[in-house]
């Protein structure tokens, strides 16, 4: 079973490196000065970094975060944001890479960074909005903001390979989807299709039930709902940001409950395309700055797009988008695609 990950690079003056180097097979990053290879023990490291740079700060959190890169193995998949193999340039699409071979460490091109590489094959470059699959992928990548990340998210990796099968890209059969066969990824694009449709006719409260009932299953408890400010400000929905029986919801429970993140959702059942799209991720930025709370903020819009103003307003406030099928594929995966069948026949505008 391969293992999925998201692996940003280095966007600015040295992309024109890292580009060269991913189109000769080797994903690199930085961070990576002479002697500080992450199979060395920490203090090894240390020693090194203090010769490679004069900022010691956050060396620990680097080292971890790195290290990372010791689990990619042979066939995982890495998604790059930001990047294609098609231009040397930095924009609204991304990559999808195959570890060809592990962990590698070694400097190149007279350069004393960047030393930490994976060799891997290129296999797909879409842009953001190229299908349904693509938006679902890149509409996630706000919540994976480290230069290495490990995905553990279903639906993350489910939008890589429904991109990948998709593209006709070649997946082997340890991916989790990797033997669908177009057929297959046509008629679930179908049954997508057919979910939305039902819930673009329910009354708003209904609608509203079922993004509850999502996140309740999952664990996340409800703070209240239709909170506005009478201004512009508007939320439909509030959860707490942590679910039950994690760590982080049991520390602040134990030290101030009051304080502890939230998720903002504003919901919105649009069809088509919706023109007046950034009218709802406005009213979370809003409500969003009423007080200092930390928070995460979704726009649900059963909308078949998101314009390019909204995605571009989202991308600079970190709002995450999800539109009617990213919606779908969420309830068909967790369960909750019977509760559209059951409701779908009441409660209909």
């Amino acid at each position: 079973m391969a293992n999925y990950f998201i692996f940003r690079v280095d966007y600015g003056e040295c992309f024109p490196f890292i580009y060269e180097e991913l189109k000769q097979g080797r994903l690199r990053q930085g961070w990576g000065g002479s002697g500080m290879d992450v199979r060395n023990p920490f203090d090894e490291f240390t020693a090194a970094w203090k010769k490679w740079s004069p900022f010691s700060e956050n060396m620990k959190r680097r080292y971890n975060m790195l290290r990372i890169m010791l689990e990619i193995k042979e066939g995982d998949l890495i998604v790059i944001p930001k990047v294609s193999i098609q231009q040397m340039a930095t924009g609204r699409y991304f990559t999808i890479v195959k570890c060809k071979k592990p962990y590698e460490f070694a400097l190149s091109d007279g350069r004393n960074d960047f030393g930490h590489y994976i060799e891997v094959e290129s296999l797909v470059s879409c842009d953001y909005d190229s299908s349904g699959a693509a938006q679902a992928l890149s509409s996630a990548f706000g919540g994976y903001q480290s230069a290495v990340n490990r995905v553990v998210n279903e639906g993350v990796m489910d939008a890589v390979d429904a991109q990948l099968t998709e593209r006709g890209a070649a997946i082997q059969s340890t991916t989790r989807l990797g033997l669908l066969s177009a057929e297959t990824y046509e008629a679930r694009d179908l049954y997508l299709k057919e979910l939305v449709h039902k819930m673009q006719l329910w009354q708003n409260s209904t609608f509203e039930q079922v993004i509850e009932n999502l996140f309740e299953r999952s664990g996340y408890t409800k703070v209240r709902s239709n909170y506005y400010d009478g201004v512009g400000g508007d939320v439909d929905l509030v959860f707490k940001a942590f679910s039950k029986r994690t760590l982080m919801r049991d520390i602040y429970e134990a030290y101030d409950d009051e304080i502890m993140p939230e998720i903002y959702i504003q919901a919105k059942k649009k069809r088509g395309h919706d023109s007046n799209d950034v009218v709802g991720i406005e009213q979370l930025i809003r409500m969003a700055g009423k007080d200092s709370k930390a928070k995460s903020l979704l726009l649900i819009n059963l909308t078949d797009e998101f314009s390019a103003e909204a995605k571009a307003l989202a991308e600079r406030e970190r709002v995450v988008l999800l539109n009617g099928k990213a919606f779908a594929s969420l309830l068909l995966r967790h369960g909750l695609e019977d509760g559209v069948a059951v409701i779908g026949g009441a409660g209909e505008e």
